[in-house]
């Protein structure tokens, strides 16, 4: 879906500079497979041969890293003077108690991110990045997640994360 998604950005752009980038999260317990990066680039089927090579595996736990795939999208190299889009792509929320139903969600780590980082934190520097959220959720279990996210983005963007 997310090659479909960039083919019809680029289409509907004829004539402006597309960069693209992607990165891919898993969990903690993934080791150098935490994560699959491609930085910024206008190699269009570059980035498409990059994504279909990406597998969705592992992870011992229903909550994955999100705050590692966020500090990964913040460290990219974006334009300062460019329309700036995110999509998040999530199957399970991130650790921590406050961003899903514990009972229904397995997680390992309730108390959250294993470095201290902050999800909210983060999502708030996106929207002082002036970067516009877009979430594609897979099913309810990022419900909550998305809510909370929601609270820090808004306020600072002036918009919600379009879902």
């Amino acid at each position: 879906e997310i090659i479909k998604i960039v083919g019809k950005i680029v289409d509907e752009n004829s004539g402006c500079k597309v960069r693209v980038s992607f990165v891919g999260y898993r969990d903690f317990d993934m080791g150098d497979r935490s994560f699959s990066v491609l930085d910024f680039t206008e190699d269009i089927k570059g980035f498409k041969n990059f994504v279909n090579e990406v597998r969705a595996d592992g992870g011992s736990d229903e909550a994955e890293d999100i705050c590692g795939g966020f500090e990964k999208a913040i460290k990219q190299s974006w334009s300062e003077k460019s329309t700036k889009v995110a999509v998040i792509v999530a199957d399970a929320p991130c650790h921590g108690r406050e961003y899903h139903n514990s009972e229904e969600t397995g997680d390992r780590y309730p108390g959250g991110d294993t470095k201290g980082r902050c999800l909210r934190k983060q999502t708030e520097e996106l929207a002082s990045m002036e970067i516009d959220l877009y979430a594609i959720k897979i099913n309810n279990s990022t419900n909550t997640m998305f809510r909370v996210l929601n609270t820090s983005y808004k306020p600072i963007a002036k918009k919600e994360i379009q879902i």
